[in-house]
């Protein structure tokens, strides 16, 4: 099912809204081959959405969520949606859930909660019953609320654009008005729930649409079509600007034990924020979080971390380094009983007995020891403020902290660096070197090979 950008009917009115409607799921990628799944709540748009894709003659399947937050009422709009399903012999998919049960669980408002459970659910039914796409009611209206909602909140150029059309959620209602909808289903007879609470303005999207765009519209009859045609103009600005800020990312990006991106190269981009926001918001960075590490950068505040729910950026001299938070599993201490002995995560290392003719002095990704030099078990972890070792070469104990810094190992890769302990005293820090007294002599009888793949 091919998608195709949104096109405008400027004469999608009542009487044609049939012939309207399908030459719009044309423009947006929905065929009448295509096996689709409605969200159904039982209100007007849902229901209207309903009525034309039958008498269009499209293929689908229902499915409701009864979020069960309207006592009684929420019972009645599933046996509604079950009752109009059997009638159309359609087949649905009904899913009652705990909203403010599940909310408290995952710490999340209502409104969000409700929105997980509907759209994972959603997502589930059309995977594992090969079905095309996921629609839903959403019309023009609700674009403007939408709109608004982002602009008050604080928003880029994406927030402009409404609610877009995506691969796997089309919105084949989005060049009608409520009102059209409206007047469609008096027309058409179509049977509908009301839903009381979208009358209560103490919601932020019921504010905006009786408080906000209801004397709007009466000062501007024409204001919706007026949002349509910026919704498409903000959608082609936010086109161009994904493609530039693309083509940017690939320039400065470079990958190599952690991603880095030039600091210079940032700064020197006419958008340095929206370049931050097109490199980061994907790993959950807040607005905020973004403007502190453009002023980290601008400010020079080497060694600055900002830790975001997934990942944690470093600010480092030339860089920002990006990698993925780590769990507190990684933060432990993993016993070495016997050899030999694998890892491959959190770190890659192998330790294995080998004899002195098997020493490839010359590959850096090796360390070779005295077995006889340590005792089991060994211990590896993570380096830790006031660690410290007698480095090869040295008499005199020395600070790891300080051994990083001469080894110019970068602030973002120092807390990656992991050690190995034999009673309490560390003799390898991997990938940068042995303690002295564990060093290959002459006399030395079992080798330990450190390898780190």
């Amino acid at each position: 099912m091919p998608y195709k950008s949104r096109g405008r009917f400027e004469n999608a009115r009542p009487e044609g809204m049939i012939q309207a409607f399908e030459e719009y799921c044309t423009c947006i990628g929905i065929g009448k081959k295509d096996r689709l799944l409605l969200a159904a709540s039982g209100g007007v748009d849902s229901m209207v959405l309903w009525k034309l894709l039958k008498e269009g003659g499209y293929s689908f399947e229902v499915a409701h969520v009864n979020f069960n937050l309207r006592g009684e009422e929420s019972q009645k709009d599933q046996q509604f949606v079950l009752k109009q399903a059997k009638k159309d012999n359609v087949h649905h998919h009904i899913k009652s859930v705990d909203t403010k049960k599940f909310a408290r669980k995952n710490q999340l408002s209502i409104q969000m909660a409700a929105r997980k459970l509907r759209y994972d659910w959603f997502d589930e039914i059309v995977r594992s019953n090969n079905l095309s796409c996921l629609l839903t009611a959403h019309h023009l209206d609700d674009n403007f609320e939408t709109f608004l909602i982002n602009v008050n909140r604080g928003t880029g150029i994406k927030g402009l654009t409404g609610i877009g059309q995506k691969e796997n959620v089309r919105r084949p209602l989005m060049n009608f008005s409520k009102e059209e909808i409206r007047e469609f289903a008096t027309k058409e007879g179509v049977d509908f729930r009301e839903d009381i609470s979208n009358s209560d303005v103490n919601y932020e999207r019921n504010w905006f649409r009786h408080e906000i765009i209801a004397p709007w519209k009466s000062r501007n009859p024409s204001i919706l079509k007026t949002m349509q045609r910026n919704f498409e103009r903000w959608n082609e600005l936010d086109r161009l600007i994904g493609q530039t800020l693309s083509n940017k990312v690939l320039e400065i990006k470079s990958i190599g034990e952690s991603e880095q991106f030039s600091i210079a190269s940032i700064l020197e981009f006419e958008a340095p924020i929206t370049l931050l926001h097109a490199l980061f918001s994907p790993h959950k960075f807040s607005e905020s979080q973004l403007r502190t590490i453009y002023h980290c950068m601008l400010e020079k505040k080497v060694g600055a971390q900002i830790i975001s729910q997934s990942h944690q950026i470093t600010v480092d001299r030339e860089f920002l380094f990006i990698e993925e938070k780590r769990s507190l599993k990684d933060e432990t201490s993993t016993p070495i009983k016997s050899l030999p002995f694998t890892l491959n995560t959190p770190i890659s290392i192998h330790l294995e007995v080998v004899d002195k003719n098997q020493m490839d002095l010359g590959c850096s990704e090796n360390e070779f020891i005295d077995l006889d030099k340590i005792k089991f078990p060994l211990h590896l972890r993570k380096w830790e403020d006031g660690d410290s070792m007698f480095p090869l070469g040295m008499k005199g104990r020395k600070k790891i902290s300080d051994i990083l810094i001469d080894k110019k190992v970068p602030r973002a890769r120092k807390s990656a660096i992991y050690v190995l302990v034999s009673q309490e005293e560390i003799f390898c820090i991997l990938g940068l070197g042995i303690a002295e007294h564990v060093k290959v002599t002459s006399s030395s009888e079992q080798i330990l090979k450190i390898a780190i793949p």
